[in-house]
């Protein structure tokens, strides 16, 4: 198993990195990063059943779009 092993400590899975080493650029990207409450009785109705929705703390919805990547 030797063979197979890098120092590769920017990229997972370790011993076969996905990505190249940083500076990683992101030509036109876009963002759109909304935070706010909301209720656990509202969250319930999106959420899949699996996960339990918390009272209080930060909600966030984040909206990605990398064109070029």
């Amino acid at each position: 198993m030797k063979e197979f092993e890098q120092n590769i400590d920017y990229s997972m899975p370790r011993q076969n990195g996905l990505y190249p080493p940083p500076p990683i650029i992101y030509k036109n990207a876009r963002v759109l990063l909304l935070f706010f409450q909301c209720s656990p009785d509202i969250k319930e109705k999106y959420i899949p059943p699996e996960l339990v929705p918390i009272k209080g703390g930060i909600d966030a919805l984040i909206i990605l779009e990398y064109p070029e990547t």
